[in-house]
């Protein structure tokens, strides 16, 4: 059958890395899911390898129901670490939220313009940004910034982590043309380090814990068969 098919693809392709097909019955329907583990190998290498994560650790996680950030969420949660979840909408909130974080930040209701135009920031928001985080986690600022929107948030990403902190950057959404204030970075014995996907050991790891169960792709939409071609 189709649904036999799909199986056995999953099951082949899923360890190597690549794209896989998923298949999932319900009563009556029966729906594929496509999902790529290249940002839970990101993700992996960005959070538990170059900056292992302890227990206690805060981490700030920005677009926290997407790819990268979900994983990013996840590997937080298992290790022992307190997630302060950055999205943009109540439903991208409602998400991480059924992951397990409990500090959820949503920057649109909050209203934050980190830029006054295209060449000029505003600290004044960064540290508006900072009193929030820190009124979620009971005054801590975060040890960790998991940055990958890039130019739009990466100077309130500096600032906001502690000091002797780490800003983990793995991509730049926004623009790669980064801004930020060096005196909080070299005041403070902040550090910027670069992660760039995975290497095969951090890939089979984090497809290995999505075969035991204990991460998982964030779900946004499931498609019937007959909406294949769709999705």
């Amino acid at each position: 059958s189709v649904l036999s098919r799909l199986q056995q693809v999953s099951r082949s392709t899923f360890p190597s890395g690549k794209v896989c097909l998923a298949a999932r019955a319900s009563s009556r329907r029966r729906a594929v899911t496509t999902i790529s583990p290249s940002p839970a190998g990101s993700s992996c290498a960005a959070v538990t390898a170059l900056v292992p994560l302890k227990q206690g650790d805060t981490i700030l996680i920005w677009g926290a129901s997407g790819g990268l950030g979900s994983y990013a969420t996840q590997f937080a949660l298992n290790g022992g670490a307190v997630p302060v979840c950055v999205v943009s909408s109540p439903e991208k909130a409602e998400i991480v939220r059924r992951i397990g974080a409990e500090c959820v930040i949503d920057r649109s209701a909050e209203g934050y313009k980190f830029w006054r135009d295209e060449q000029t920031q505003d600290p004044r928001e960064w540290k508006r940004f900072g009193a929030k985080i820190r009124e979620l986690t009971g005054g801590e600022d975060v040890d960790i910034v998991f940055e990958h929107p890039g130019r739009e948030t990466f100077g309130a990403s500096v600032y906001v982590a502690k000091k002797g902190g780490t800003i983990v950057t793995c991509a730049s959404t926004s623009g790669y043309l980064h801004q930020y204030d060096n005196r909080y970075l070299w005041m403070n014995l902040k550090r910027i380090i670069s992660s760039h996907f995975a290497n095969y050991r951090e890939s089979w790891e984090a497809n290995r814990l999505i075969a035991k169960g204990m991460i998982h792709p964030t779900l946004s939409r499931t498609y019937s068969l007959e909406e294949v071609g769709q999705a």
